[in-house]
C-alpha cells in the first residue's frame, strides 16, 4: 500500500465550521481550531507508523511468511482504518463521516492507475470492517477479532484465548488512536 499524501484533498476549513446549517459567525470560541487536513495527516502518520508486531506474532505469522504478513497487514490496515472511524466518531460526531469519506477518497485518488483495482478492493475491505465494527462500536472488540484469528488459523489451536488478546491489542491501539487524533 502506498503511502497516504492527504495534501491532495484540500480541506483547510477549520473542523466546527463543516456543519453545512451553521454560519461560521455562529462558530463559538471554544469549537477547536483544528481544520480536517491535521487530522487525516495525523492518523496517516500513525497509520504509517504502526509495524503491527504483536498481532503478527500473536497470530503466528513470522518473518518469512511473505504472503501471509502482505494479507495481515492489509487486514490490519483496513481494520485500524475503522477503528479510527469509531474514534472519529466519538470525537466529531457531525464531522466524522466526512472526514472519513475525504480519507478514503485520497486512499483511491493517491493509488497508481494500474493499482486502482486493488485500491478499490481495499476500500471494500475497509467498509467490511467498518461494518462489523458498528454492530457493537467501542465496546468490544471480540467479533472482530475472532474474525481475524479466523483467517489466519493454521490449526486447531487455542483461538479463544488469541481472540482475547487480539481484542486487547485492538482496545489498546483504539486507545491510541483516540488520544492521537489532533
Amino acid at each position: 500500500m502506498t503511502p497516504v499524501a492527504v495534501s491532495s484533498v484540500k480541506t483547510d476549513v477549520p473542523l466546527a465550521t463543516l456543519r453545512v446549517d451553521s454560519p461560521v459567525s455562529a462558530i463559538t470560541p471554544s469549537a477547536p481550531p483544528y481544520t480536517v487536513d491535521e487530522v487525516l495527516e495525523n492518523f496517516a502518520a500513525l497509520l504509517e507508523s504502526m509495524d503491527f508486531a504483536q498481532e503478527l506474532a500473536l497470530l503466528g505469522i513470522r518473518r518469512f511468511h511473505f504472503r501471509h504478513r502482505q494479507k495481515a497487514f492489509r487486514e490490519l490496515r483496513a481494520l485500524y482504518i475503522g477503528v479510527w472511524r469509531l474514534a472519529l466518531l466519538r470525537s466529531f460526531p457531525e464531522e466524522a463521516e466526512q472526514i472519513f469519506a475525504t480519507f478514503l477518497a485520497t486512499l483511491l485518488d493517491d493509488a497508481a492507475p494500474d493499482k486502482n483495482q486493488r485500491a478499490k478492493l481495499f476500500d471494500t475491505l475497509v467498509h467490511s470492517y467498518v461494518d462489523m465494527l458498528h454492530e457493537r462500536g467501542d465496546a468490544d472488540f471480540t467479533f472482530v477479532s475472532g474474525h481475524i484469528i479466523n483467517l489466519f488459523k493454521h490449526k486447531n489451536e487455542d483461538t479463544i484465548p488469541r481472540r482475547l488478546k487480539l481484542a486487547l491489542l485492538i482496545r489498546n491501539t483504539y486507545t491510541v488512536i483516540f488520544h492521537r487524533l489532533i
